[in-house]
């Protein structure tokens, strides 16, 4: 498997935002973590990679603190370094492979939860784990982890179940909230979670994590350099239009939105199947999204684009959830963009 498939919780590289790594270094350092963090920023910027890599480095601690070796490696015997410490080898092992007794990570990605719910949503029932969870003893009388990904999915019982958590949150417990959508989240919630914002890569972190991950990396870089704003400044987000040939999608949609004509945009549509390829409907939106952008930073016609823009943040999320034609949505955006 390519180093660029691997999990969040499977892979360690973590790039460019060191203000974080620092942050929450001293936090620990000063004995002043907090029971809960909202950890927020665009898909793909590194939310996940970091949250398992916090983890880590909790349970080392909880392990440096031991006597006696343990089934999960040798006592340390250096001095911890910061969150890029050499951590032992059973940590390691075990979180991979998501079997760590005080972990819990609650997401539609983890294999525990995907044979009883098919739904990209974290359900009530999966969000209930956590009571269990909590029940059982910690292995190590020490920090426990709980992570939530994409925490804007649960519905309103689903967060009102974790709400009742946090309201008197157990001793050694840190739980850690992951969104790109943090308005999808009560205020309740918020309002007991400490915010990190994760801001978007530059660009030569970017290059840096395509030299670590992909072969070709000039033919890349110059798509990157191209291209560069609609990643978003996640490598996430560049991973997704390597692998699924977005920086072809970018060239001719973008000419489509440009210069819209009816029958080519449902044919174009059509071509990409937008009805049945979730990855190229979301990069199409996203598409959408960055290329309004650009019209706002160019000072063109303001007040139209910023209707649009505006349209586009609140309509287009009313029609998935209405469960929409794709096809239709995109058209019927196309149209507007338009004809105003």
């Amino acid at each position: 498997m390519d180093s660029h498939e691997l999990s969040p919780w499977q892979h360690e590289n973590f790039m460019g935002h060191q203000e974080i790594d620092d942050y929450f270094r001293n936090a620990i350092d000063q004995n002043k973590l907090h029971h809960a963090y909202l950890l927020h920023g665009t898909k793909g910027i590194g939310k996940c990679t970091f949250a398992f890599r916090l983890a880590r480095y909790l349970f080392a601690l909880n392990h440096k603190q031991e006597a006696e070796p343990s089934l999960f490696g040798d006592v340390l015997s250096e001095p911890m370094k910061g969150l890029d410490s050499e951590l032992p080898s059973g940590i390691k092992n075990q979180v991979e492979l998501l079997h760590y007794p005080d972990l819990l990570y609650v997401s539609t990605d983890n294999p525990k939860f995907k044979s009883t719910n098919k739904t990209n949503v974290i359900t009530v029932q999966m969000a209930r784990e956590v009571s269990r969870f909590l029940q059982l003893s910690s292995s190590h009388e020490g920090w426990r982890v709980i992570i939530f990904d994409r925490f804007d999915t649960l519905t309103n019982s689903a967060q009102n179940a974790v709400l009742k958590i946090l309201e008197e949150p157990p001793k050694n417990v840190i739980f850690l909230l992951l969104t790109a959508s943090p308005g999808y989240i009560l205020q309740t919630i918020k309002s007991r979670c400490q915010k990190v914002f994760f801001s978007p890569l530059k660009a030569e972190n970017l290059k840096l994590l395509l030299e670590k991950h992909f072969d070709d990396t000039p033919y890349y870089e110059a798509k990157l350099n191209k291209y560069a704003h609609y990643t978003q400044g996640s490598f996430g987000n560049l991973v997704r239009l390597i692998k699924h040939d977005g920086f072809e999608i970018i060239e001719a949609f973008t000419q489509i939105l440009e210069q819209f004509e009816p029958v080519k945009a449902s044919d174009y549509l059509d071509k990409v199947k937008v009805n049945q390829d979730p990855i190229h409907y979301e990069m199409l939106l996203q598409i959408i999204e960055c290329w309004m952008s650009n019209k706002i930073k160019a000072g063109e016609d303001l007040d139209h684009w910023f209707a649009l823009y505006d349209h586009y943040m609140m309509e287009i999320i009313g029609y998935q959830n209405a469960h929409l034609d794709k096809k239709y949505i995109l058209l019927n955006f196309l149209n507007l963009s338009v004809f105003p």
